[in-house]
């Protein structure tokens, strides 16, 4: 029987929180320019000549045939899809359906070279399942095989983490209780919020259990709850990341769901915690319906309208309300007086909801959801759409999301699935890196280790340009997937632009220098042989003839064109610096 506070989630620092009359479970943390020789490198104008003729040389030089027939497609500014908007108040009108997902010392340089079958099924995995591959990852996987590699980081307790564990240790506040974090953080809840991206930033860049990254990212989207206002969901955002997503993103669906919809930060972000039986507010369950599940096109006015009343009675406490006294500020608990009591009907099939207490019939109700075909299509389209193509093979769709369906909603088995389906393995080159995601990708290759001492917090600040923070877009639908929405010469532009400032290292946190030492060791002394060493480090493979001139040419303008040969200490590290920058615009750097 219902009590009139039954208080749910507000998160633990260890492993279990039980409150009040009601079982509730919180889980673990995460398991988750130019100069003269010898002078200094001259800022400002002379380095933005060097960026804008690495982008010359790049289209000059780099880009393929087909990528320069798809460059002239592409966008000069990302265009931010049409915003979808909280609704606070009264039902909406019902949306327009959206479109379908549719060295002269080295070896004489030649033709990209092709690896061997094997070899580049492992390095596709790689790009598609880590935030990129990087020659240690790489090596490890091409040992235990794509199909181990794949086992090991659906379980990624498993996975040995020592970067990421110190990651963790670096950020105590983020796994305590809502309570606990506001005595940790001093109540200011955006510090809190800022570091929880930080820490997103980094486990990105150097976990180990890089599927987990993925996982978590891609389906916080899907439920997405961003960094926000003061409020619930402002204050237990680091729960909901911790106990929804990252606990279920490679469990079952069903399970994601329902932890979500609980949830205080969810119940804030879509004002199912407003909606009572007299007021239904609809925002939650249109979007429930539209973007967590069955999707556009698949429900009626009706269906949401029946949802809403269903979903009715909980409610998140606020500090300035003195009941109920045992629920936490900020955590979710279900009033009876609230909830409409009544048979409702969604999608054909009736709920009784005769109790009060409507929490069991939700929850049965929100498992069905998750288990409906369309639930399925829509799942599988939006993780074969990250991780396969913008507009991925219907049939592909229709295989996942029957894994989906006989495996009780499994999202690793899915994952397992598409792993291993021959389209995978056909979709090579399709798809384009997010800002955040080169910006990993650059991080991975440049800088092996993390120095943790003094937190990059800047580089949280530099991804704003690009629009790509992490838990930062605002509507519901999360951050868009596909290539159109992002692909730009001023994205390759900044992405260039921002990997020049890791290679110069006037960062102390984040700094290529190791890159460029490593490079310097290996005795290239003359352009084509660091061209050589850089591709290696950067593509994985040799540089080719094609590259080679490019490397030239973006040398040829600049001032080290004129330095006394051979080229002293001074100008080998800034050859290297803007070698590497030229790579890291490479198409094969910007696609996944």
């Amino acid at each position: 029987m219902a009590t009139d506070s039954q208080p749910v989630t507000t998160g633990t620092t260890g492993t279990t929180s039980t409150t009040s009359t009601t079982s509730t479970t919180s889980t673990t943390g995460p398991t988750g320019a130019p100069g003269t020789t010898g002078a200094p490198a001259a800022p400002g104008a002379a380095r933005r000549a060097v960026v804008v003729g690495a982008g010359a040389a790049l289209v000059a030089g780099l880009l393929s045939p087909a990528s320069a027939a798809t460059a002239g497609t592409r966008r000069a500014v990302r265009t931010v899809p049409a915003p979808r908007r909280r609704v606070t108040g009264a039902a909406r009108t019902v949306r327009p359906t959206a479109p379908a997902p549719t060295s002269p010392t080295s070896p004489a340089p030649g033709p990209a070279p092709s690896p061997a079958p094997a070899a580049r099924d492992v390095e596709h995995l790689l790009r598609r399942a880590t935030y990129g591959p990087t020659p240690t990852s790489l090596a490890e996987a091409r040992r235990l095989g794509a199909a181990a590699w794949v086992e090991a980081q659906l379980r990624p307790a498993g996975v040995a983490d020592p970067v990421g564990d110190r990651i963790d240790a670096a950020h105590p506040g983020l796994f305590l209780s809502v309570p606990e974090t506001r005595t940790f953080y001093d109540d200011e809840f955006w510090t809190m919020n800022q570091h929880l991206q930080r820490w997103r930033l980094l486990r990105g860049a150097w976990s180990t259990r890089q599927l987990h990254e993925v996982m978590s990212d891609l389906m916080h989207n899907h439920v997405n709850v961003p960094v926000g206002p003061d409020g619930p969901a402002g204050h237990s955002l680091h729960r909901y990341h911790h106990d929804v997503v990252r606990a279920h993103c490679l469990g079952s669906f069903a399970d994601l769901l329902v932890a979500s919809a609980e949830h205080p930060a969810m119940l804030h972000y879509l004002n199912a915690s407003t909606s009572t039986r007299k007021s239904p507010n609809e925002n939650y369950a249109r979007e429930l319906l539209e973007l967590h599940t069955v999707g556009v096109g698949t429900h009626t006015e009706a269906d949401v309208k029946a949802v809403a009343l269903l979903l009715t009675g909980w409610r998140t406490r606020w500090p300035w309300e003195s009941s109920p006294a045992e629920v936490a500020p900020y955590a979710a608990w279900f009033d009876p007086n609230r909830h409409h009591v009544g048979a409702v009907t969604v999608l054909g099939r009736t709920f009784a909801n005769a109790s009060a207490d409507g929490r069991a019939e939700i929850r049965t109700f929100l498992r069905w959801l998750a288990g409906l075909p369309a639930t399925a299509t829509h799942v599988c389209r939006r993780i074969a759409t990250h991780f396969v193509a913008d507009t991925p093979p219907e049939d592909l769709v229709a295989r996942l999301a029957q894994v989906y369906s006989t495996s009780g909603t499994r999202l690793d088995a899915v994952l397992r699935a598409m792993f291993a389906d021959p389209a995978f393995e056909a979709a090579t080159g399709t798809k384009v890196r997010r800002p955040l995601e080169r910006h990993l990708a650059t991080l991975r290759l440049l800088v092996p280790q993390p120095n943790l001492d003094r937190l990059a917090y800047d580089y949280l600040l530099w991804q704003s340009p690009a629009g790509h923070r992490p838990l930062a877009w605002s509507p519901p639908d999360g951050y868009p997937d596909t290539a159109a929405e992002w692909r730009s010469a001023g994205q390759a532009l900044a992405h260039v632009t921002s990997a020049l400032q890791v290679m110069r290292g006037w960062m102390d946190e984040l700094t290529g220098q190791p890159f460029v030492e490593a490079v310097l060791a290996t005795g290239a002394a003359d352009l084509p042989r660091i061209t050589d060493e850089v591709a290696r480090r950067i593509l994985l493979r040799p540089a080719t003839a094609a590259e080679v001139e490019s490397a030239r040419l973006l040398i040829a303008g600049s001032p080290i064109a004129g330095s006394r040969q051979p080229w002293g200490e001074w100008d080998r590290r800034r050859a290297v610096w803007w070698v590497t920058a030229l790579f890291l615009a490479h198409p094969r750097v910007i696609e996944r």
